[in-house]
Parts: structure tokens; C-alpha cells; sequence
């Protein structure tokens, strides 16, 4: 469960978790990975540079990326994502997780997510998710917690970056709606996010 409080700078979250809910997504026994990255080599050759997108794509599979933290690559989001905020980063109305390429095969996406509401005001967020232009995931929200949402996803295209669209379309401002000083669009707090490789079906 979450508070939201009204008082501070900014919209303020105070996610109570178990031990057993911190852990989960994650290998039993060990903590939560930090996210990895792959800096640019100074090399100009563009082979070496597919070479090193498709490194940063597999070193993200299978860990759990926080995008609330500091230490999260800003290069893998685009659209209205907000900073680092108390261990959660907000969207606005639509933004998107990015990876440099690709994946070679289908992943289960695993997201949890917190949604900006205002008791008697905004009583539900609608999210949809989005890939490959297709909706692949719709969901009423209408309570102030943590969803875990699974979402399985087929292989991106070729020759396209692999890219996972969020829509809060009914993202709203906290001041106006006198629910805390915040004067951001919020739609949902996006806590984490791992990409787990699905092993294909078979061919019929």
C-alpha cells in the first residue's frame, strides 16, 4: 500500500513492502540487481556499434530495472517521464521504455505501478499499454496501491528498437484538483520493470 501526502515540494509515496514483496520478480535470496549499462566506445565503426546495442540489450534481460533511482540509464526512456522520485519515477500522459534494439525473441513484461488518484475527484486511472502499434494491455485502476501487471509480448520487428508505449490519458495535476502542492501531470508511478526472455511456441 501507498500514502500520498500532501505536504513537501512535490507528491510524496510511502510504499510499505514486505520483505517478501521487495523481493518480488527477483532470484530468491538476493537483492535487487543494479541496473546495467553499456557505455559508448569511442569507436566510430557502426558494426561495432550494433554489436554493443545488442550487448545492452541482453545485460537488461532478466533483471529488475528500477527507474526510480539515480543510477537508472535516462537513454532507455522517452515521452513524459518525470525524475527520480522516493524509489518511483511518474509519467505524464504517455511515455515509453526504449532499448536499443530488437530482442531476438518473445519476453514477459512484469511492471509494477502505482496510479496518481484523488479520492472523490479521480476516483480511477485508465492505463494502456502498447507495442509493436498494437494495444497489448487495458486496465481500470482504481485503487491507490501497487499493481503487479504481467504482460507477454511477442519479438519487435526487425531493423526497428524495441519500444513498450505507457498511455495515462487521464493523467492529471494534484494542485488542481487540491489534492497536494504538485503541479506535474501525473498519470502512474512506474516502481519497476524486468523483461524476462519466453521461450517460443513451437510451429504447428
Amino acid at each position: 500500500m501507498y500514502q500520498v501526502l500532501g505536504a513537501g515540494r512535490s507528491l510524496k509515496l510511502a510504499l510499505l513492502f514486505s520483505n517478501a514483496q521487495l523481493s518480488t520478480g527477483l532470484e530468491s535470496g538476493r537483492s535487487a540487481p543494479a541496473v546495467s549499462t553499456v557505455s559508448a566506445s569511442s569507436a566510430n565503426a557502426s558494426g561495432q556499434k550494433g554489436i554493443r546495442d545488442s550487448v545492452a540489450n541482453a545485460s537488461l534481460l532478466g533483471k529488475t530495472l528500477l527507474p526510480g533511482t539515480q543510477r537508472f540509464d535516462p537513454n532507455l526512456l522517452e515521452g513524459d517521464w518525470y525524475g527520480a522520485d522516493d524509489g518511483v519515477r511518474w509519467i505524464g500522459r504517455q511515455a515509453a521504455l526504449v532499448l536499443p534494439e530488437p530482442l531476438s525473441g518473445p519476453v514477459l513484461v512484469t511492471m509494477q505501478l502505482i496510479p496518481f488518484l484523488a479520492p472523490g475527484k479521480l476516483d480511477s486511472q485508465r492505463l494502456r499499454i502498447r507495442f509493436g502499434g498494437k494495444i497489448v494491455l487495458e486496465k481500470t485502476l482504481d485503487h491507490q496501491r501497487v499493481y503487479t501487471l504481467s504482460i507477454p509480448l511477442p519479438a519487435g520487428q526487425m531493423g526497428a528498437r524495441w519500444r513498450l508505449e505507457i498511455h495515462a490519458p487521464e493523467a492529471a495535476i494534484p494542485a488542481e484538483l487540491n489534492a497536494g502542492p504538485d503541479k506535474r501531470l501525473l498519470g502512474v508511478a512506474i516502481r519497476s520493470i524486468r523483461i524476462t526472455p519466453l521461450q517460443a511456441s513451437p510451429a504447428r
